[in-house]
C-alpha cells in the first residue's frame, strides 16, 4: 500500500472522530462500512509500518555486518601493508649494507691490485735481469766448449797420428820379423836391404779403424778368391771412405791386397771373418809397387 492511501485513511480517520465529538447524524451502513475498512487499512498500515521497521533492522544488521567484515579486510590490509613497508625498510637497509661492503671490498681489491702490480713490476725487472745474466754465462760457457772443443779436436789429431805411428811402428817390426825369417837373418845383420826388398817394404802399409754405433760398415767390396789374401775390388760409403777423406796421403785403393787383420794371416776367410766381427781393426794392406807394373 503506498504511502498516499495511507494519507487518505488516516485523515477519513480523522473526520469521522471529529463528526462523532460534535453529535453529528447517525452512521449510515455505508459509513460504519467505510470505518470499518478504515480500521483494516490502519492494521495493515501498522502490519507494513512494522515490516518495514523489520526490513530497517534487517538491513542496519546486515550493513554493520558487512560494515564489520570491510573494517576487519582493511585493518587486514592494512597490516599486510605494515608487514610490506617493514620488508622493504628491511630489505633497503640490508641493500644498503651490501653497497657498503661491496664499496670497500672494491677499494681493497684496488689497493690490492696496486700492490700486486708493483710486485710483479719488480719480479719482470729481477727476471730480465737473471735472464740477462743466464745469457752472459751461457755465452761464457759456450765458449769455455768452444775452447775445450778446439782442445780435444788437437787432442784427437794428436791421438790419431800417435796411433799411426803406432800402426807404422808395429807394421814395420811385422815386416822385419817377416823378412827375418824369409831371409834367415837377424836383424843386425839387415843394413843395406836390395832394391826388391825396398819394393816389398814400401808396398806395405797399415791403418787403425774403428767401429762405431754410427758407423759400423767398411765399406768395401773385396776379392776372397785368392789363396793367403783379400783383394779390395770397390769402396763405398763406410769406414774406409771417412779413412781417405781425411788422411789423403794414406788414402786406401782398389787393388790393395789385405795381408793381416789383428795379427790373423794365411786364410781369406778368417780374415774377411775378422773385417766383418771385429770393432777394432789392425789392417796390414800391401800396394803393388810402380816398378812392378
Amino acid at each position: 500500500m503506498c504511502l498516499t492511501q495511507m494519507g487518505d485513511l488516516a485523515g477519513k480517520a480523522k473526520t469521522l472522530t471529529l463528526f462523532t465529538k460534535l453529535g453529528g447524524h447517525r452512521w449510515s451502513n455505508v459509513e460504519k462500512a467505510d470505518v470499518e475498512k478504515t480500521d483494516v487499512e490502519k492494521a495493515d498500515v501498522e502490519k507494513a509500518d512494522a515490516d518495514v521497521e523489520k526490513d530497517k533492522a534487517t538491513l542496519r544488521r546486515l550493513t554493520l555486518k558487512r560494515f564489520s567484515r570491510l573494517k576487519a579486510d582493511v585493518e587486514k590490509e592494512k597490516a599486510r601493508g605494515d608487514l610490506l613497508e617493514k620488508l622493504h625498510t628491511e630489505k633497503c637497509d640490508a641493500l644498503l649494507q651490501v653497497k657498503g661492503e661491496l664499496e670497500s671490498l672494491r677499494a681493497s681489491a684496488e689497493v690490492d691490485t696496486s700492490k700486486l702490480r708493483g710486485v710483479l713490476e719488480k719480479l719482470r725487472a729481477a727476471r730480465a735481469h737473471e735472464v740477462q745474466e743466464m745469457q752472459a754465462e751461457i755465452a761464457a760457457k759456450a765458449d769455455q766448449v768452444g775452447r775445450l772443443q778446439a782442445d780435444a779436436e788437437a787432442d784427437l789429431d794428436a791421438i790419431a797420428e800417435y796411433k799411426d805411428q803406432l800402426i807404422l811402428h808395429r807394421f814395420l817390426k811385422s815386416s822385419l820379423a817377416t823378412l827375418e825369417e824369409v831371409l834367415g837373418e837377424g836383424l843386425d845383420d839387415v843394413v843395406a836391404p836390395t832394391s826388391a826388398q825396398e819394393a816389398v817394404t814400401e808396398a806395405q802399409y797399415g791403418v787403425m779403424l774403428e767401429k762405431t754405433k754410427d758407423s759400423a760398415e767398411l765399406g768395401i767390396d773385396v776379392d776372397k778368391s785368392f789363396d793367403t789374401y783379400i783383394v779390395i775390388v770397390n769402396i763405398k760409403d763406410g769406414l774406409v771412405q771417412t779413412w781417405n777423406q781425411h788422411r789423403p796421403d794414406q788414402r786406401i785403393m782398389v787393388g790393395d791386397k789385405i795381408t793381416q787383420v789383428n795379427g790373423h794371416t794365411g786364410d781369406p776367410d778368417v780374415l774377411y771373418q775378422r773385417l766383418q766381427e771385429d770393432q777394432t781393426l789392425a789392417i796390414l794392406l800391401e800396394r803393388q809397387a810402380p816398378s812392378a807394373r
